[in-house]
């Protein structure tokens, strides 16, 4: 299965959207220890990374830049571009508020750090090991899949060099229960 974890976009997202309302709660209403600051700064960036398909370097850069600027559109050096320096928009959730952000600073030179944390949030909370990269993987195929978004933008969204690698993002089992779709077989 590899990175992909068989989790789909919209589970991560309502996950993800439940964890940050909480911890807005928990901070609106006195319990503001650092932790559950930087748990916030967490999920802000893991978010960031779903909603936008990048890297969780890149949404790191974005929610850190969105913190010491307050502009929701980040312009965001591609990793691992080998060649040119490429630079992708990415989009600060509304949900993030920016004064919740104040501990960034001290995760956003390390973001394996949030991969690492979140690694264990899964398998503490729901007995799954799962990992960052599984946001991005689950926004591709969301795109593909649901939103039928042409593997040439998604290139462009997400930054990558090379659309054979948009395609092996698109996960089997997600193809096939298009394919029962299509045939009208879902029962099978």
């Amino acid at each position: 299965m590899g990175w992909w974890k068989g989790f789909t976009f919209l589970e991560l997202k309502e996950i993800y959207t439940k964890e940050i309302k909480q911890l807005q709660h928990e901070l609106d209403y006195g319990y503001e220890g650092k932790w559950t600051y930087i748990r916030y700064c967490y999920f802000s960036v893991i978010y960031t990374q779903l909603m936008n398909g990048c890297r969780i370097s890149e949404a790191v850069e974005a929610v850190t830049k969105y913190y010491n600027d307050g502009i929701r559109k980040q312009k965001v050096m591609v990793r691992k571009q080998r060649k040119n320096k490429k630079y992708i928009d990415i989009l600060i959730p509304k949900i993030v508020y920016r004064h919740y952000l104040g501990h960034i600073e001290n995760i956003k030179d390390n973001p394996h750090r949030i991969s690492y944390w979140m690694y264990h949030y899964w398998v503490n909370k729901y007995g799954v090991e799962n990992n960052t990269h599984t946001n991005r993987h689950c926004a591709i195929t969301h795109m593909i899949d649901k939103m039928n978004v042409n593997p040439l933008t998604i290139k462009e969204i997400t930054g990558h060099s090379n659309i054979d690698i948009i395609t092996s993002y698109y996960h089997t089992e997600q193809a096939l229960a298009t394919k029962k779709k299509l045939l009208g077989d879902e029962d099978e």
